[in-house]
This record gives C-alpha cells, structure tokens and sequence, in this order.
C-alpha cells in the first residue's frame, strides 16, 4: 500500500491577527487624522452670529473715523541691575573665567607634556588672576552690601572662583 499522503495545512497563522492589527492601526489613524482636520476647519471659521431667529442682521457698528488706530505698547525692556553694569562686576568676571579656562587648558596640557616649570608658573598666574577677581568681587559686595540679591550672587561667583583657587596650590 501506498503511504497516504497528508495535506499539507497551508494557512498562515499570522494571517488574521495581522489583519486585524492593520485594520485597528488604519482606524486609530483615520480617527487622529479627522479630528486634527475637523481642528483646523474649527479654527479658520468665525464663530456664528448670536442673533434672534428671523431678525434681520444688523451691520457691526464701526469706530469713529477721528479714533486713530491703535498701535501696540512695546514692553519695557528688562531691567538690569546696578551691580551687574558694574565695571568691577565685569572685569571680575573676565578675569575669574580667563583664569578657569587656563587652569582647565594647563592641566590637560601637562597630563599630555608633563612639563612642571611651565605648569607651576601658569597656575601661579591664574592664582594671581583669580586673586584680583575675588578682590573686585570683594569691593563689588561692599559697595551693594545692602542689596540681597546682588550678595548672593557676588558670593556665588566669589565661591566658584576661591574653589578653583585651591586648585593652583602656592
């Protein structure tokens, strides 16, 4: 006898799940797409005249030909600070952050060229900067020392440049 043959069951299993997936995913896009389409419609139309029904519409009274047009107020511009303006505020600033970039710059460059003379006198130098810049800052907080927030701010800075003092070691 001959063997049977078996026939072969050649449906994908995949088929109606994957169809039913496609079909949600075009019907969550059709829905997203209408509504934003209906949006932009509703935001184009002018909203609809409140009137009586069978009232005949009334012209919208204009302005008065002797009203000028009405120009838009510019804002004022932001105030800045007294202390910010500065000049010392300023200059301590240049000088704190020259000496930050140097004192970052040389210790790359000695990590690469180990060369200990040329980084000790550069960071005696950013100390002598650094120095000057507390200095101005101290001057700075003196002078506004009645003003709250430019102390907390001339302390921060004054802070931020003592920490990276530490790092030039005398």
């Amino acid at each position: 006898m001959a063997a049977a043959k078996k026939k072969r069951n050649r449906k994908d299993p995949g088929f109606l799940p994957g169809t039913a997936a496609a079909v949600f995913v075009l019907c969550i896009w059709g829905v997203v797409s209408f509504q934003a389409e209906r949006a932009r419609v509703n935001a184009q139309e002018p909203p609809a005249p409140a009137e009586s029904v069978g009232a005949p519409a009334e012209p919208a009274a204009a302005p008065p030909a002797t009203t000028p047009p009405r120009v838009p107020e510019a804002a004022p511009p932001p105030a800045v600070p007294a202390w910010k303006q500065d000049e010392r505020w300023r200059r301590a600033g240049e000088l704190g952050e020259d000496a930050l970039d140097r004192i970052e710059k040389e210790y790359v460059r000695h990590e690469k060229e180990g060369d200990p003379f040329r980084f000790r006198a550069e960071m005696d130098a950013c100390r002598h900067q650094l120095e000057e810049a507390i200095d101005l800052l101290d001057e700075l907080a003196a002078a506004y020392a009645a003003d709250e927030a430019a102390t907390r701010s001339i302390e921060v800075r004054r802070r931020r440049f003592e920490r990276s003092l530490r790092n030039t070691r005398k």
